[in-house]
């Protein structure tokens, strides 16, 4: 058995490694294609406002979609307007917010517009262009109807690579397919 300088040390020991941990993590970067989100040290200790979109559930990169494509214009998206694009409750489209402004991706304050924060814009914009090269390459090269092509597309985008994805849109270029 242990005794407490053995214990003490052994604490030392497993501190320095955790900090060890630490300066590693603030060093490092995940990146997706534009997407770079650094992790900084505090939010390692604080466990909170991960930007990581991989952890993202389709339906959450559907609402992020759904305020992109809906405040284009304007900077924001209303709440009744994104239940009505998706087909949900005003109820679960503030529930999916909650949770998009923990992770840091939406500003959500009461009464006001949805917004994304510069790392929500970016899940975004990913998730839409994939969604836009992949109904590009079911409508016009497969001649899938659009309405379909569109329904299929919104399934794909959760799951495709970025690689699998950049290839399509070097073979759409390649064949002189702009992506709508």
């Amino acid at each position: 058995m242990a005794d407490g300088r053995q214990l003490r040390a052994a604490g030392r020991n497993n501190l320095s490694a955790q900090m060890l941990i630490i300066q590693l993590f603030r060093l490092f970067y995940f990146a997706n294609r534009d997407f770079m989100c650094i992790i900084t040290v505090r939010q390692i200790q604080q466990k909170r406002r991960w930007c990581d979109i991989a952890k993202l559930t389709f339906s959450m990169e559907n609402y992020l979609e759904a305020v992109y494509e809906l405040s284009a214009g304007s900077g924001g998206a209303r709440v009744s307007d994104i239940a009505a694009r998706m087909g949900v409750s005003k109820a679960s489209v503030n529930s999916a917010m909650n949770l998009l402004h923990q992770r840091g991706l939406v500003e959500n304050e009461k009464y006001r517009e949805i917004r994304l924060t510069e790392a929500g814009l970016q899940a975004a914009r990913l998730t839409a262009e994939k969604h836009h090269i992949l109904q590009t390459l079911l409508c016009r090269v497969m001649g899938v109807e659009e309405q379909q092509a569109s329904a299929d597309a919104c399934a794909m985008e959760h799951v495709i690579s970025d690689e699998s994805t950049r290839r399509i849109l070097e073979f759409l270029d390649k064949n002189g397919i702009e992506v709508e």
